[in-house]
This record gives C-alpha cells, sequence and structure tokens, in this order.
C-alpha cells in the first residue's frame, strides 16, 4: 500500500483562513458517486508527486483524504476522494468548496499511458471502487487488481476493480514526441492502447508541469554483489553499462579513483523498463542522447523481462546483486520509502550526487521536465479539476514537497535567482526554483535564465 504523505502545514492553515473546516474522509461507497471526477493516467516516477499534490492542494491535506490502491497482481492503480478545500473552476465547470471529488490516477504503463491513449482516443482500465473486493475506512483501503504485470501490462487484460475509462490527463516524464523510435511502446497490443503516428505524439497539446531528478540505482546491500558505496560512475560509464559494454563491475572504473569499483569480477545485471516508459527514455536521453543526434539505444537482452512501473523496475534491483535501474531519486530519497529498497544506493555521476540542490546549482544535469497531456474531450468539472493541478503543481508554493521535485523558472511567478530560492522548508522537504531550464525539449542542454 502507498504510504501517506506529510500534511503540508502551511497549505492547510490557509485552507482553514479561507474558511475551509477539514472533513472526514469519505467512504468508498461515498467516493464511488462524486459531484466530479478526474482520471489521470501516467508517470510512474511523478507517482509520489501527483498522489501529494492531490492530497494537499485539492483536498487541503491528508488527513480528510481517502487513498485507495489497488493489492494483487498490480500496485499501480489509485484513487484519491476528499471534500475539496477550495473553490475550482468557474461557470458549468464550478467546483464549490466541500464538493466531494474522486481522482484516479493510473501509473501501470508509466508515460505510456499519459500520451498514447490520448493520442489514439482509446479508453484504458483503471480502479473500480465499486467492485466487491474494495475494502477499508478511514484514509486508507484497498482493492484487488488481479493479473501479472509481464502479459495484463501490455494487453490491459487485468480483471477484478478495474473498468474502462477515458483518459481525461494524462503525464509523461518527457514530452511525448520523444515517445517514439525505440522509445515507443511497441510492446503495447493497439487492441487495448491504440497506435500513433511520430507526428501525432509530437503533435499531442502539453503543459510542462515540474522538474524531476533522476539517478541510477545499484544494489550494494544484497550478499555477493561485491560492491560497496559509494559508486562513483562518469558518464560514460555509465552510458556503456546501459549499453552492454560493461558487464563486469571490475571492468569499470571509479570515476574518482580509477580503480575498478568491483575488487573482484562482479556480474552487471541491468534491470529495465519497458520501451515507451519515460524513465527509460530518460535514460537514452541522457546517457545516450538518443533522438538528440544520435540513433543508439538501450536494447532489451534475450529473455529480459521488462518492468511496467518504477516500483516494479526497483523491487527487481533490490532483490538482484551488483545490478543497476534508472529513476526519480525520490524512489530512494523519500523517508516514506526508506525501507522499500535497503539494499539500493544512489551512483554519484562525474563526482556529483544526485539531489535537487545539486541540479538547481547546475552541477547535477540528469533531470527532465514532466509534462501533462491535455485531451481536448475533457469537459466540464473534469477539465476544471485538470486545469487546476495544472496551474498549482508547478508553483513553488503550492508544488509536491519531494527530493526529485524543482520547479520551473518562469513558470506561475517562479523566478530563478542565485543564490537560489527554496520553498522555506527543511531536509527531503526543500524544493527549489531551478534557474536552469530546458525549455520543454529534453534535448536542450540546461540554460540559465537568471
Amino acid at each position: 500500500m502507498t504510504p501517506k504523505y506529510p500534511l503540508i502545514a502551511a497549505g492547510v492553515a490557509a485552507a482553514l483562513a479561507g474558511g475551509y473546516a477539514q472533513a472526514a474522509p469519505p467512504t468508498i461507497t461515498q467516493a464511488q458517486s462524486p459531484f466530479a471526477s478526474l482520471v489521470i493516467a501516467g508517470s510512474s516516477a511523478a507517482k509520489n508527486s501527483v498522489l501529494g499534490a492531490v492530497e494537499n492542494d485539492i483536498c487541503g491535506g491528508t488527513a480528510n483524504t481517502l487513498l485507495v490502491s489497488s493489492a494483487g497482481g498490480t500496485k499501480n492503480f489509485f484513487a484519491l476522494s476528499c471534500n475539496t478545500a477550495v473553490a475550482i473552476g468557474s461557470g458549468a465547470g464550478a467546483i464549490p468548496v466541500g464538493s466531494l471529488v474522486t481522482i484516479y490516477y493510473r501509473t501501470e504503463g508509466g508515460s505510456v499511458v499519459g500520451a498514447l491513449p490520448i493520442a489514439s482516443g482509446h479508453n484504458i482500465l483503471r480502479l473500480n471502487l465499486a467492485d466487491s473486493s474494495c475494502a477499508g475506512a478511514g484514509l486508507t483501503a484497498t482493492c484487488t487488481v488481479s493479473g501479472v504485470t509481464a502479459t495484463a501490462g501490455p494487453n490491459d487484460s487485468w480483471t477484478g476493480a478495474v473498468t474502462s475509462d477515458g483518459v481525461d490527463l494524462g503525464i509523461t516524464d518527457v514530452e511525448p514526441a520523444l515517445l517514439t523510435g525505440a522509445d515507443y511502446p511497441t510492446g503495447y497490443s493497439t487492441t487495448a492502447f491504440g497506435h500513433a503516428t511520430p507526428t501525432q505524439m509530437a503533435g499531442l497539446s502539453t503543459t510542462r508541469l515540474i522538474q524531476q531528478v533522476f539517478g541510477l540505482a545499484i544494489n550494494v546491500g544484497s550478499a555477493g554483489s561485491g560492491l560497496t558505496a559509494p559508486i562513483n560512475l562518469s558518464r560514460e560509464s555509465a552510458a556503456n553499462i546501459l549499453l552492454g559494454n560493461y558487464s563486469d563491475w571490475h571492468a569499470v572504473p571509479d570515476a574518482l579513483t580509477g580503480q575498478p569499483i568491483a575488487a573482484a569480477s562482479s556480474l552487471i545485471t541491468r534491470i529495465d523498463r519497458e520501451p515507451g516508459s519515460g524513465t527509460r527514455t530518460s535514460a537514452n536521453t541522457y546517457f545516450l542522447r538518443y533522438q538528440c543526434g544520435s540513433s543508439t539505444a538501450i536494447t532489451d537482452n534475450v529473455g529480459e523481462s521488462d518492468n511496467f512501473s518504477t516500483t516494479d523496475e526497483l523491487t527487481a534491483a533490490n532483490g538482484k546483486a551488483a545490478s543497476i535501474a534508472y529513476t526519480s531519486i525520490d524512489q530512494l530519497q523519500d523517508p516514506h520509502n526508506s525501507t522499500n529498497f535497503p539494499n539500493l544506493v544512489l551512483a554519484t555521476i562525474d563526482g556529483v550526487a544526485p539531489s535537487n540542490i545539486h541540479a538547481a546549482a547546475g552541477g547535477y544535469d540528469y533531470w527532465f521536465e514532466a509534462t501533462t497531456v491535455n485531451n481536448a474531450a475533457t469537459t466540464g468539472t473534469s477539465l476544471s479539476l485538470a486545469s487546476f493541478l495544472q496551474t498549482d503543481m508547478p508553483k513553488l508554493a503550492s508544488a509536491p514537497q519531494e527530493p526529485s521535485v524543482n520547479v520551473i523558472p518562469g513558470l506561475q511567478g517562479n523566478v530563478g535567482t542565485v543564490p537560489l530560492t527554496d520553498n522555506g522548508k527543511t531536509g527531503t522537504l526543500t524544493i527549489y526554483v531551478n534557474p536552469y531550464t530546458r525549455n520543454g525539449k529534453s534535448c536542450n542542454v540546461p540554460t540559465e535564465t537568471n
């Protein structure tokens, strides 16, 4: 079950000052018939950020939000329900304060499901709160979704607590135009998800959301790994590992000392997401410059089973000694995840440790700008909810407080400055206005705006 996220006191205080009194979380039965609903699908790397934004910015905090997550064959379907802490939208799409809303978020399939179903006009499965398996009360509940990721994922053949619906708002780790070529979701059934040409993917209407910092996770904790932290990789060495040119950690030089990272032979296992995943695309873009002037991309090994979410990928890496995976850094740095992947550490790249402050300071540039994908068919109160999140999440004052997140300069009043401007929080809750931006094009070298 996904843990609850920290209550952001400042946001709640502001809501209370505006006359909002916290309400008890709705029951599962109540959540089935909301005043307004929204179906979000996409990035699993952004899961914590999106769920946290809904809980804090729409619901006024975790204390009055019901979080429902899937159990069984997949843990990648979610629903959040609450009585709104703020008035949202206007006219025919108006949602008054205190209105019951339910927001579904499907991360199964990652960035693929944030773009392809919208481009192709296909419905996909989302959580069904009316299913008899749904149980729980108070702040959390679960619904059983059955199936095996390796087969149900690419065919969307999940059973149990799921129902077919359209995607109102997609979220991708990079702009959909990059989810083409070797990064197109060729493993996904066209019957289930449809098909889109590169022109259609590039033509999707998108809005920049937040910056996400990525990193390479290495298993140093499993018996027999032969590795000890810290792991210092050069960008060039990392690229060769992803391409399979290095198969043994003993052959990989430490970026700081030049000595072998492993004192003796220790075979490397690369743990992959599926083609079309935003994290896989980000690794191809950053390390291999794929679609940025290079035609070289990660290729699956013979017999390899890809993973259809960041959680699945890291779970596999955590169980395989000396393995390497790519991920958003909050998956390891967020205190809520501290016990999930105890064998994994994040590698430094060219001597710089991955963090949002190092990204904002210009020393660590393995980060990209997550985008929302707009569906022209979304209208009424659903459009109001989508527009609210697209406007609210990019603001420094209300952006998700995750270790992987920075806000984009020039959006929603964010001004990049040196010294850096932050949100005034401490520890892993501190995020920054990054003076650097890729201006919505992941192939761009970050440019400074201050």
